[in-house]
Parts: C-alpha cells; sequence; structure tokens
C-alpha cells in the first residue's frame, strides 16, 4: 500500500535580450507552460474486525485526481560564459496556472556549446581587405 504521485511539466519559450553577446548575458522572455498531475494516495487505513473481535483484514481507502493546467509564464535568465564554448545559466520563472496559484521555478544549467560545421551564421565576422590606393611604378 504506496501512495503514488505523478508530475508532468513542459515549456515552450520565446527569450531575447538587449544585450550584445559577450561574456555575461541577461534574457528575458514569455511563453506557456503545461502542468500535469496525477495522484492515488490513500485517504484512510481501518482494520476490518469479526463478531469475535479479532482482525480478519485491512480496509483501505484511496482518492484517485488527475488535472491538466495550461497558463503563460515569464522568464529572466543570466548566462556567463568563462570560456568560448562553456556556459553557466542561471534562470527564474513565473508561471500562472489558473486553476492553481502561481508556480515558482529557479534553475541552474551547464552548457557546452557545439560547432556547427562552417556555416555563415556560426562563423564570425572576418574583416574585408579594402585595396590601397597609391601611385603604381613602371
Amino acid at each position: 500500500m504506496e501512495e503514488q504521485r505523478s508530475r508532468f511539466t513542459t515549456d515552450l519559450s520565446v527569450a531575447t535580450s538587449p544585450f550584445e553577446p559577450g561574456r555575461w548575458l541577461p534574457r528575458f522572455g514569455l511563453g506557456m507552460s503545461v502542468w500535469y498531475r496525477r495522484d492515488y494516495l490513500i485517504t484512510s487505513v481501518g482494520v476490518l474486525r469479526n463478531q469475535l473481535g479479532r482482525v480478519v483484514g485491512v480496509a483501505v481507502e484511496r482518492d484517485y485526481a488527475q488535472q491538466w493546467n495550461v497558463g503563460p509564464h515569464v522568464l529572466a535568465e543570466l548566462e556567463y560564459k568563462p570560456l568560448r564554448r562553456l556556459s553557466i545559466t542561471g534562470r527564474f520563472q513565473i508561471t500562472l496556472f489558473p486553476n492553481l496559484a502561481s508556480y515558482t521555478q529557479f534553475g541552474l544549467q551547464l552548457g557546452y556549446h557545439l560547432t556547427l560545421g562552417r556555416h555563415p551564421i556560426y562563423r564570425s565576422p572576418q574583416k574585408q581587405k579594402t585595396p590601397s590606393v597609391g601611385p603604381t611604378g613602371l
């Protein structure tokens, strides 16, 4: 006889920063969250006795609950890049579910940034050479 609790949360967020990327980068965003819970809880336990008062069994009452919630969230992140490919990000998020109170999350993420080939988006811009203008000799 054990209680069973299940929780599932997923978020879809869009975040942006008003600052140029550097070693420190704050980001702010909005999104939607989905939260699901399923509980199978013991509400009471009793002893069953026969007419002589001897214990003949145990009565267990359980309560089953299932609930879905969808709501908007706001988030703030602060990313720190101690190395070119390594990042540490702190995250704070508040989600407003209609059938619950607000749901607050704090998180810490450690990331490693992979290079995706030689695609121009992922290369740093190179300086263009300008032709020098001057007298030409024979």
